[in-house]
């Protein structure tokens, strides 16, 4: 009797099913049913199921299989040796052939379809995967990925990477997918995505695009609108309408107060948030900005702010220190010393009085030995 440990394999190979990847990857890839024990579709899955559990290497899954019902996850007469690294490699290779990004959002449309999942709110972002290796880094090849350096979102920019940007639904499912090259920048992928979006959805109505503040740009704002897509996004710094905005809402102070967000309301710790809306003009754009005040930053901002008083503090009084220990020849040159260190040490948070007080000092003889009779030190 041989005991079998499938584990989450059946689960996984049941949602494959029902998701329709298994079939719209044996009708968008290339392959001899005729001649093929296993499809690209089954041999994909496979791939899918090792990543979803040990994450073997390929040339393993033979091991890796070898304790599970491989005829009920596969087919008949199937055998864990039958899907050695080979057999797989050459399913990678077919879904080469038929650009992995295309494939992957055909797939992708069709499991949201058989679902019925809403897409009236788009959740948009990316995230880098490294790889070990050698690849070809020649710009002229055919290849339809390039795996390369980029900026390294898991902070490995020694090693090549490659790139998947994910669409997902308010409930994270996701919607839409691309793999990317390694060196694709966030706004470029924002802007090819919106570009494609409504047709890639296949949606009556645009969704509603949420994304990091990589999508506000000059371009991305130019495509959203010619698309009808509205986007909701965080106004990076680089823009001084931020800062004109911030200074209006503390000026204005007429907040909306939206409570907290939180399912226990006598949590004290929860913080609350208020907002204040403003139209404002950006990239040539009309846009709609909201300004959000939490009660935690708050109270953050007020501790930053009486440390950074503390330190200023501190120097200050170094540095006073420091004037009051030189002597002046006149009390001319002991004010204009003055008035350089106020110009200097200028703090709109510090109030700073000074006195010039006279002494009398004994002059040093420039020459050793006994002085004349004359002297008067």
């Amino acid at each position: 009797m041989k005991i079998l440990a499938p584990g989450p394999l059946p689960v996984i190979r049941a949602i494959c099913e029902e998701s329709g990847l298994i079939e719209v990857l044996n009708e968008d890839l290339d392959w001899d049913e005729d001649r093929s024990q296993l499809s690209p579709g089954l041999r994909l899955m496979a791939l899918i199921m090792n990543c979803l559990t040990q994450g073997q290497p390929m040339y393993r899954l033979p091991e890796f299989f070898r304790d599970t019902d491989t005829e009920n996850l596969f087919g008949e007469d199937t055998e864990p040796e039958d899907l050695n690294d080979h057999t797989l490699g050459r399913a990678l290779d077919k879904l080469s052939e038929g650009d992995p990004s295309t494939v992957l959002g055909t797939v992708l449309v069709e499991a949201a379809a058989r679902e019925d999942v809403s897409t009236d709110v788009l959740h948009a972002d990316t995230t880098s995967f490294s790889v070990h290796g050698l690849y070809e880094t020649d710009e002229d090849t055919d290849e339809t990925l390039s795996i390369t350096h980029g900026y390294s979102k898991d902070h490995r920019p020694d090693l090549k990477q490659f790139q998947v940007g994910l669409g997902v639904n308010r409930a994270g499912v996701p919607v839409v997918g691309d793999i990317l090259d390694g060196n694709t920048s966030d706004s470029t992928w924002n802007t090819d995505l919106i570009a494609r979006l409504r047709q890639r959805l296949a949606a009556d109505e645009p969704p509603v695009y949420v994304a990091d503040s990589a999508v506000v740009n000059q371009t991305s704002l130019d495509q959203a609108a010619a698309e009808g897509i509205s986007i909701i996004s965080r106004l990076p710094r680089t823009y001084s309408a931020v800062d004109t905005l911030i200074d209006r809402a503390w000026e204005a102070n007429d907040w909306t107060n939206l409570g907290t967000f939180v399912d226990d309301e006598d949590d004290e710790d929860a913080a609350s948030y208020q907002i204040q809306t403003f139209q404002t003009p950006i990239s040539e754009h009309n846009l709609r900005c909201v300004v959000v005040h939490s009660s935690t930053l708050d109270g953050r901002s007020e501790r930053r702010i009486d440390n950074d008083l503390d330190s200023t503090e501190e120097d200050l009084e170094d540095a006073v220190g420091q004037l009051t220990d030189r002597s002046f020849a006149c009390e001319p040159d002991a004010q204009e010393a003055w008035d350089a260190w106020l110009d200097d040490h200028n703090n709109p948070y510090f109030e700073f009085e000074a006195k010039v007080v006279e002494t009398e000092q004994k002059k040093s003889r420039d020459k050793p030995g006994r002085p004349p009779k004359e002297w008067d030190p």
